[in-house]
């Protein structure tokens, strides 16, 4: 929670005036906040993730108090620390926060998913090498309290990735870890819409009781959500302008995709996991940048993933598999993600939950 935390406040404060006298960074720009959220992130991921657990699969950690617990994490850990994870990378942190957090959501799909009802058990299977034999029996929270229940904060997660990554990634993108995954199979938008179903009755009965798996159904009913592309050199000034903008005002049905063009590792990622969104960019780039000095002298035009050319940041901004014209201008990104969003395919939110099990 406090990566998340973190991470949007360095956007959302970059407009607040006298930033400087907020607590706790008093005396920090606002991007202090993003450097707190990767540093908490780093640490997570060096003392609490041991990547050659689970037969190379990867296992969290409960909590760290002069060295990493022994007790492994249980569904609201991972659930929440994907969450952070995924607004870390909104936020322009990094792609490697995004890939982790695909990885983290395969191992708790693992460990923790319910193959009879849908939704997330809170601790692993009794009968698996992961089970911790003091705890008898297996429960599924349904009440979000002061913390959210793991499936609430799941189906969120599991929203926002299909928004980023329509196709669920082979168990073979994780490398060497590939093998030991044993995930459901299923995309991450129906395991979200099959998470909702197993709670239908409680959505509708107590809604009070779940409010932030009202959220995850508002998203869903929202579908398909809104898709922001900021494309620019990951730190530049302008890229930095264009995100705050994205982040300066409650837009809940959006996801959002940084990708920097100059980076051909990062163009490869989205070439593989979003070929639409990194299509729409790289043909932007190819017809609108120019070389840094004169113009280009292949027949081919310059390249969008070479460091050699000056590229200004992009906004792309989607919805119905639509897009306005891209735009470069950070007041023009507020106004956008201000309007209303228009009507998509939903249908009323209760079809939704319709699932079979």
């Amino acid at each position: 929670m406090a990566i998340g935390a973190f991470a949007l406040a360095s956007r959302a404060l970059a407009s607040e005036p006298q930033v400087e006298r907020l607590f706790p960074s008093e005396g920090r720009p606002p991007g202090a906040y993003l450097h707190a959220a990767q540093r908490v992130a780093s640490f997570v991921r060096h003392h609490l993730w041991d990547p050659a657990a689970g037969g190379g699969a990867g296992r969290l950690r409960r909590s760290f108090c002069k060295g990493p617990s022994a007790v492994q994490g249980f569904a609201d850990d991972y659930s929440a620390l994907i969450s952070g994870l995924l607004d870390l990378y909104e936020c322009g942190g990094g792609r490697e926060w995004l890939e982790w957090a695909m990885q983290l959501q395969a191992v708790q799909d693992q460990l923790f998913w319910d193959s009879h009802s849908g939704g997330y058990f809170s601790t692993a299977d009794p009968a698996s090498a992961d089970a911790d034999p003091s705890i008898r029996i297996r429960i599924k929270d349904d009440y979000d309290g002061a913390e959210p229940t793991a499936s609430s904060v799941a189906a969120i997660n599991l929203l926002r990735l299909a928004g980023m990554v329509p196709e669920r990634p082979s168990p073979s993108s994780y490398g060497n870890a590939g093998g030991a995954f044993e995930v459901p199979s299923m995309s991450y938008d129906e395991a979200a819409q099959r998470t909702l179903a197993s709670f239908a009755a409680r959505l509708t009965q107590s809604p009070l009781a779940v409010p932030y798996m009202c959220c995850a159904a508002h998203m869903l009913s929202k579908r398909p959500a809104r898709q922001v592309i900021v494309a620019g050199p990951a730190g530049a000034p302008d890229t930095s302008a264009l995100l705050d903008a994205v982040h300066a005002s409650y837009c809940p049905d959006k996801v959002v995709l940084v990708l920097d063009p100059t980076n051909p590792g990062e163009m490869e990622f989205w070439r593989a996991h979003n070929p639409p969104a990194h299509a729409m960019v790289a043909s932007h780039f190819a017809k609108s940048q120019q070389p840094r000095e004169g113009p280009a002298s292949g027949a081919g035009g310059p390249d969008p993933s070479s460091g050699a050319n000056a590229m200004t940041a992009t906004a792309f901004i989607c919805q119905n598999y639509t897009c306005q014209a891209p735009t470069i201008d950070p007041v023009r990104v507020r106004q956008l993600l201000t309007q209303q969003a228009t009507p998509g395919s939903a249908q009323p939110l209760l079809q939704h939950f319709d699932v079979k099990l």
